[in-house]
């Protein structure tokens, strides 16, 4: 093995570019760098010195022949995909000091039968063990086959055909791991020792109708089968099977978690109080499905946000503020211009302020051809019943309706009976030249 195999900057291995099946880390490494041996196939075992505190994401992903790695003591984190993919790994011990194991970590080690997993584990990642064979594993042996609990109480599993879900006492992580076989579960008791629960598991809970919590939990609490945070602050979850079309958030609540209300299925309608301050905090994902209506509380009584395409719905800080703070200006910072439409509308019913429909119109390209297609035709049929339009500009309205593909009939007709109220009688057959 010779030194130049080793690409080092200060105390961080970099890269190793070597071809030797066993590799021994210089002494004085602390940190094993991101993909620092990604995709060498000639390793077999890889021996770390005592020094290194940190193994990086992807350190090892794709050594299909590893079959070996010491985590020396004081590394803290399993980073994500750190041996995913190492089908030849078959042995590998946590050091105490350890403390979480990142998504896909282990996610492809066929092989590994025996795993040693810390006693201070709290927080395992979605499919961080994906297709991996528990059957020598010690902890396995000590915990039983139905509800393994291994670390600070983590829940490594739990029986596959659970439709209802126990959690069992003295449980106090419910780690992502479990998202793989949560799709049949239909109902869920938390016992009062759970402090965490993945969002990645409850997501995964496309079935569930019921959670309901033990009344001495600290941390979670249930009303009505939805599940909060114990005081009430935060909406962790509404299960997809709920019954009910119409759901009243309390007004206890400022935070709502995202995806929480994605794959409901009887709901259609979600009332919001002022008090919420936060939805969703991930850009990534969205907290609403389609189709559901939203319904606020306080000053905007009255005011009605479809979800017109949950993806498009997950920058909604400026929304927020818009509500918290109306203002023409906080409405500038709106950036959806299907959204724009709405706030719009409402504001200027409220004042009047003529600088609403000229912004709308400012933007005229984008969001006329969505305000004039026929399915939009109840939220076109509000914008002329408070003459946001001049005549002008209903003449341009007509004149998009009708190049529009599709059936537009409806739309056009609407908007000549708006011009005949208000310019006198034009006939139709005139408009449909154009």
């Amino acid at each position: 093995m010779k030194q130049g195999d080793f690409e080092i900057r200060g105390t961080t291995l970099v890269k190793y570019r070597g071809d030797d099946k066993t590799v021994i880390v210089p002494d004085g490494i602390e940190v094993i760098g991101e993909s620092a041996f990604f995709d060498m196939g000639n390793i077999v075992s890889v021996i770390l010195p005592a020094s290194v505190k940190v193994i990086e994401s992807r350190a090892f992903l794709c050594c299909e022949n590893l079959a070996s790695v010491n985590i020396p003591y004081g590394v803290e984190v399993i980073a994500e995909a750190t041996f995913q993919e190492c089908s030849n790994l078959n042995n590998i011990f946590l050091p105490d000091t350890v403390t979480e194991i990142q998504k896909v970590a282990f996610s492809g080690c066929k092989s590994l039968d025996s795993l040693h997993i810390s006693e201070n584990i709290s927080e395992i990642g979605e499919d961080a063990f994906g297709f991996i064979s528990y059957k020598n594993a010690p902890w396995k042996e000590k915990q039983g086959n139905n509800f393994p609990i291994v670390g600070d109480g983590v829940l490594l599993a739990y029986p596959k055909d659970s439709e209802n879900l126990v959690i069992p006492y003295g449980v106090k992580h419910i780690p992502a791991i479990l998202s793989d076989s949560a799709r049949e579960i239909k109902s869920i008791q938390i016992p009062e020792t759970v402090i965490t629960i993945s969002p990645y598991f409850l997501w995964e809970c496309l079935c569930l109708e019921e959670i309901s919590v033990d009344e001495n939990n600290s941390h979670y609490c249930s009303i009505d089968n939805v599940l909060y945070s114990n005081d009430r602050k935060i909406l962790d979850f509404y299960p997809p099977e709920r019954t009910g079309t119409v759901f009243e958030i309390p007004d206890t609540v400022e935070v709502i978690q995202q995806r929480t209300f994605l794959h409901t299925k009887n709901l259609k309608t979600i009332v919001i109080p002022e008090s919420v301050k936060i939805i969703g905090q991930n850009i990534h994902y969205s907290t609403f499905r389609e189709g559901l209506q939203l319904q606020f509380k306080g000053q905007w009584d009255g005011f009605t946000l479809p979800i017109l395409n949950s993806w498009k719905f997950t920058k909604i800080e400026s929304f927020l503020k818009c509500m918290q703070s109306p203002s023409f200006e906080t409405f500038m910072n709106i950036r959806n211009k299907y959204y724009q439409l709405y706030f719009a509308l409402y504001l200027y019913q409220k004042s009047k302020d003529e600088r609403y429909p000229q912004f709308i119109f400012d933007s005229i390209d984008y969001t006329v051809k969505f305000l004039v297609a026929p399915e939009q035709i109840d939220l076109l049929a509000q914008f002329l019943e408070c003459e946001f339009f001049g005549m002008e500009q209903i003449d341009y309205l007509l004149e998009k309706a009708i190049e529009q593909k599709g059936e537009n009939t409806e739309t056009v007709l609407l908007l000549l009976e708006y011009k005949n109220q208000h310019s006198g009688y034009i006939a139709p057959e005139e408009h449909f030249k154009l």
